[in-house]
């Protein structure tokens, strides 16, 4: 899948984030410093937003950010979660605020096979959708499974949609991504709208298990191979 990466989209410019918060308790290690296939999962995240500016990484409690900063080209852009503890919602959060009136790419650490054409898959998609003809554009655009699963954290969102997640994150509030997509009356995309190796592309890292598999799908040259061949990511709530 050749594209040239979209840098900006329906009218604003696009930033991107990389949520790397989670502290990886199934994986047994920082997933954001692991390395699968020779590469931290981090590198690999930042490789495939590399297209939008400015791009964030969202790092959870701040001591966790202040450690991976100095690791990181841009320490800068090392930001802590607004709602540390909130799980993959408190980073999204953060993402929509530090966006303001852009759109943003949202992508978790841990689908390493991502890279930028995901992102013009996802908008050639969505703009390609009757409903893209309405005068008003929905806030959030995610692919979405045959089954109905989401795929919310290699997603699309609105810095619009700020206060909405904002609340979602705070004590108290409606933690889960597929109610919050719903509240955001989000776009699906399905895959049947998406090129079969855009797809084959959304296998997450949630376990040692998980990164060998990647590993043994992925060719010399670093890139993703045959579809289907490692489960599919299930998004799970506890990032």
């Amino acid at each position: 899948m050749t594209r040239t990466p979209v840098t900006h989209w329906r009218g604003t410019p696009v930033a991107a984030v990389v949520l790397a918060g989670g502290v990886g308790r199934r994986f047994g290690a920082d997933k954001a410093r692991a390395l699968v296939a020779g590469t931290r999962l981090v590198d690999r995240a930042l490789a495939a937003t590399a297209a939008f500016d400015p791009v964030w990484v969202v790092a959870g409690e701040p001591a966790r950010a202040a450690a991976l900063a100095p690791l990181l080209p841009d320490p800068d852009r090392v930001v802590p979660d607004d709602a540390p503890g909130a799980g993959p919602i408190g980073g999204i959060a953060t993402a929509l605020r530090l966006a303001g009136r852009r759109w943003v790419a949202v992508l978790a650490v841990d689908l390493p096979l991502v890279d930028v054409t995901w992102w013009t898959a996802l908008m050639a998609a969505a703009d390609a959708a009757p409903e893209a003809a309405a005068a008003a554009h929905p806030l959030a655009v995610a692919a979405r499974g045959p089954e109905g699963r989401w795929e919310p954290l290699a997603a699309l969102y609105h810095g619009d949609l700020a206060p909405l997640a904002a609340e979602h994150a705070a004590p108290g509030g409606d933690r889960s991504l597929r109610r919050f997509l719903a509240a955001a009356g989000a776009q699906a995309i399905a895959y049947a709208a998406l090129p079969p190796d855009a797809i084959a592309a959304l296998h997450n890292v949630n376990t040692r298990e998980d990164a060998a598999a990647v590993e043994s799908h992925w060719d010399g040259g670093g890139g993703p191979v045959r579809a289907g061949t490692v489960g599919t990511a299930r998004r799970g709530e506890d990032g």
